[in-house]
């Protein structure tokens, strides 16, 4: 028996047994992963839109504070992408596009909100560190928009209904597309 290969061979007993441990915790991660991944990416924006419609108030005064322009229509969009946005990410739902959505919107947020390069001294730091926190976010919702929702998702159950030859509504021509 080699160390490090996945396959054991025995051959005074006459077969090859091959060590699948491995290869079940890697399905597991595969299969689990990315919805925890999505989770933990939709939980930022969903706390972040519901907290902007508990302090609305507070929420528009600190985009004046930051001289945002329309404040108010740009406060409801700013709801409305997190939650939606947020609720896509969660359920797997149009993923690819949710995290597009939340990559664009993040680019103006970050660069407005978190301009570290306007503070000095802990601010300075402070701002940086959210920056970067949300250059982050945006590098896995790119992640997310180029590699899909995973096996878990209501993507995959449609694409699954979808892709089945002679589903209701489906064209058998487009069945086998997963369109």
């Amino acid at each position: 028996m080699t160390v490090g290969r996945p396959m054991s061979e025995d051959v005074s007993a006459g077969y090859v047994r091959r060590d699948v441990s491995s290869e079940r915790t890697g399905h597991e991660a595969q299969r689990y992963g990315p919805p925890l991944g999505r989770l933990m990416l939709a939980i930022i924006f969903l706390v972040s839109g519901l907290a902007k419609i508990a302090d609305f108030g507070g929420s528009l005064q600190y985009m004046v504070q930051h001289g945002m322009p329309l404040p108010e229509l740009l406060l409801v969009g700013a709801i409305i992408v997190e939650i939606v946005g947020g609720l896509s990410l969660l359920l797997g739902y149009q993923t690819r596009w949710g995290a597009v959505l939340l990559a664009l919107f993040l680019i103006p947020v970050t660069l407005v909100f978190h301009a570290f390069w306007q503070y000095t001294g802990m601010e300075a730091t402070m701002q940086m560190a959210n920056f970067l926190k949300n250059v982050a976010i945006m590098g896995g919702l790119v992640y997310v928009a180029s590699f899909g929702p995973g096996a878990i998702a209501l993507d995959e159950k449609r694409r699954e209904r979808v892709s089945e030859p002679g589903a209701p509504g489906v064209p058998r021509a487009a069945a086998g597309l997963g369109i």
